[in-house]
């Protein structure tokens, strides 16, 4: 049961202001028939999954705030949109010779205020009911803070099976470990960064991925590291990715694993660290771990990784391009050109991130001695799974990397930062202009 879709239970006056902050100052009222009903709902679905109520409640109620904090944001936009339109109709109004002349823009005017006003009706709306979900979520977390108590006293009660959970929710967390999958399965976690109009952008609710270029999604991912989806390669296979033979991806050595599946999930992002399964059956462990291991035929599963961290950037060796040897030359020739490839090459050197080839057997290499303007470069011997996040040359993850990553995006993104993440990553000016 999902509370947005009921009519909102928040008791609203008529003599409340049109402001965000006024719902802000006054606590939504629920309905606790209403709000009885969505809360087993959604431990119902907690349950299934094994999942902690309290942890889900906490995650669930920090992403209301977030939706909520947005929902305002667009709420007093409109605010402001509706107030200035109105002064600009009154002005012209005023004078009756402007009036007379400016009769059909007046009218423009009138129509757009029409417009304004509906939307930030409708935006005001949004925001009771997103403060009816934040205060449902904060409820049951207090409940389960409550119970939390009452629970921890008996837990001193029984020592060992304290233990026995707080060993099973370490086993958990490590067969949710990116790197300690790699090492047990001997298989590369791979995130393909496609660069095409037919990229799944209805798959990301947070922004519009199409109007991102493929360096903008590389900087993205290394400046904030957002929850992304991924698939695995064992080594030696013939498994394919999302983004197939040719395509530009990251290697991942590192983050959490929140769900997956044997196949496309078709997960959606909704927020920069907020990607969500559609099943719920898909968060749990005994579902990542059959995505790795349970894969069939060569279609690429899907794992959502939270926090990932970036090894290096590989290309997907293609069955069409020359022979990878010690040291490979491609040149232009045979009805292939290949600057597109070079002018993506030099955009990763320019970020200090190691690069790799996967060759058609799915065996990753670094390459080195990258000459651009010879078009060679030398290739390592096959590097092994483990092996991924023991190399050297991670100066993409310090600080000053990140951030300027970030602010080559910056304009993009910053609708879904915290107020401290704008901050940090805001760019500097200098006389007045970005730099």
């Amino acid at each position: 049961m999902n509370l947005e879709e009921q009519q909102p239970l928040i008791q609203k006056t008529e003599e409340a202001p049109v402001s965000a902050d006024s719902n802000q100052e006054k606590k939504p009222f629920i309905g606790d028939e209403k709000y009885q009903q969505f809360a087993a709902s959604e431990k119902a679905q907690w349950a299934e999954v094994e999942a902690n109520p309290l942890v889900e409640a906490e995650y669930a109620k920090r992403h209301a705030e977030a939706n909520l904090e947005s929902e305002k944001q667009s709420f007093e936009r409109y605010c402001e949109n509706a107030e200035d339109l109105r002064l600009d109709i009154d002005e012209k109004k005023s004078r009756w010779l402007t009036r007379i002349l400016e009769f059909r823009q007046i009218q423009t005017l009138e129509r757009d205020l029409g417009v304004v006003e509906r939307s930030r009706d409708s935006a005001e709306k949004m925001v009771l009911s997103r403060e009816e979900l934040l205060a449902a979520y904060d409820r049951i977390s207090a409940e389960q803070q409550e119970l939390g108590g009452l629970m921890e006293e008996a837990y001193r009660e029984n020592a060992e099976w304290d233990e026995n959970k707080r060993l099973e929710f370490l086993e958990e967390e490590k067969n949710r470990d990116v790197d300690n999958l790699t090492r047990a399965h001997g298989t590369y976690f791979v995130h393909d960064i496609v660069d095409a109009e037919w990229k799944p952008s209805a798959n990301n609710q947070a922004i519009d991925t199409k109007s991102l270029n493929w360096e903008d999604q590389l900087d993205i991912l290394t400046g904030l590291q957002p929850s992304i989806s991924t698939s695995t390669l064992d080594k030696g296979s013939v498994q394919r990715t999302f983004g197939g033979n040719g395509s530009w991806g990251a290697l991942i050595s590192g983050g959490r694993i929140v769900g997956g599946g044997k196949s496309d999930i078709g997960s959606v992002a909704v927020g920069l660290r907020d990607r969500r399964v559609v099943s719920r059956q898909d968060a749990s462990v005994e579902a990542v771990t059959n995505a790795v291991t349970k894969r069939e035929g060569t279609s690429y599963n899907e794992l959502i990784v939270e926090q990932p961290e970036v090894a290096g950037v590989y290309c997907r060796w293609a069955d069409n391009m020359p022979t990878l040897t010690e040291e490979t030359s491609l040149q232009n020739g045979g009805g292939i050109r290949y600057d597109r490839w070079w002018d993506r090459m030099q955009q990763v050197m320019d970020r200090d991130i190691p690069i790799f080839i996967l060759d058609t057997n799915n065996e990753a290499h670094m390459i080195y001695d990258i000459d651009i303007e010879k078009r060679t470069f030398k290739v390592s011997p096959t590097i092994n799974p483990e092996e991924v996040g023991e190399i050297l040359g991670q100066q993409h993850r310090n600080a000053d990397n990140e951030k300027a990553a970030v602010g080559r995006v910056f304009d993009s993104v910053s609708h879904l930062l915290t107020e401290e993440e704008k901050a940090r990553f805001a760019p500097e000016s200098v006389g007045g202009d970005e730099r």
